[in-house]
């Protein structure tokens, strides 16, 4: 029996350069998600490759195609989304953040074990002594167990992680907002823990500096955010002045419409889109595997 995975691999072989797009229709998979997760896992296992062709849109070719190259792990590359312009032009100039999750991993390793950075390395003292005082403050309420830690993007297990690939976001430069942390990166150790974010936990302005102070110190002056926009997550972002910091800063927000199951519909939609994003793979046209539509929004 032929599958769909081997009808896409064939044509890709026949036909080098085509879309997602013009293989849904060459080999009548549907719907269009599918082919794109099949696309995309044959990339993965170096049977084709997908680069951006000379329109923008990303293409697939066979391993081996004169000209090219295989593509190792997630590109960064000038990409379109829907409501707004989103500038991605290399890695080294924009920083991914997105939310932390309630899910978490149990296990890790002892403390002394751990030599992974953390963020109040990158701070300056006065930011990062404040934010080491308001996590112990907040540490006993919201249940830090520190006897064993995890990277943050193995620690958080929620459906966000579990759809965006969360290894290939620890190998770009990721911020993380946290209930018990404040802010991390995305391979700081932490313990478990069981607080939900909220800004009313921090000190006044706290938060709104270290997120322009770790960017800047991350030599970068782009930030794309994936939250929904109604949370604590996105209030915090759009209380941050960006623009005094000399960062361009957008929020990419799944847009429901009203549908219900928000709770497993929008972090699926927001780690779906981490994943396409981070292999330049977010477009105009782009929707979740159920259907959802993103809207971006630039912060002043």
């Amino acid at each position: 029996m032929t599958t769909n995975r081997i009808l896409v691999l064939n044509a890709i072989q026949a036909h080098p350069g085509l879309t997602d797009g013009e293989l849904r229709n060459l080999t009548g998979v549907e719907p269009h998600q599918q082919v794109n997760q099949i696309c995309r896992s044959l990339a993965a296992a170096g049977l084709t490759c997908r680069i951006p062709g000379a329109d923008g849109r990303v293409i697939n070719l066979p391993v081996g195609t004169e000209g090219t190259a295989r593509v190792e792990g997630p590109a960064w590359s000038s990409v379109a989304v829907p409501s707004g312009p989103l500038d991605t032009q290399g890695e080294s100039r924009a920083v991914v953040v997105v939310p932390c999750s309630a899910r978490k991993a149990d296990g890790g390793l002892l403390p002394a074990a751990s030599s992974g950075p953390r963020i109040v390395d990158l701070l300056p003292d006065s930011l990062a002594e404040g934010l080491v005082a308001a996590r112990k403050r907040l540490a006993r309420p919201a249940g830090v167990d520190e006897s064993l830690v995890l990277p943050a993007w193995q620690r958080y297990m929620g459906t966000l992680y579990r759809s965006a690939g969360t290894l290939h976001v620890a190998h770009r430069k990721a911020l993380i907002i946290s209930g018990a942390y404040g802010l991390l990166l995305a391979d700081e150790p932490i313990g478990t823990y069981d607080r939900r974010f909220c800004l009313a936990d921090w000190p006044g302005g706290l938060l709104e500096g270290c997120l322009p102070a770790a960017v800047r110190h991350m030599e970068a002056d782009q930030v794309i955010a994936f939250c929904a926009r109604t949370t604590a997550y996105g209030k915090l972002l759009r209380s941050v002045d960006w623009r005094r910091h000399g960062v361009a800063a957008s929020t990419v927000c799944p847009q429901t419409d009203g549908r219900g199951g928000a709770q497993v519909l929008v972090p699926r939609a927001l780690g779906e889109a981490v994943f396409a994003y981070l292999h330049a793979e977010l477009t105009s046209e782009w929707h979740s595997s159920d259907g959802i539509p993103l809207a971006v929004e630039t912060l002043a």
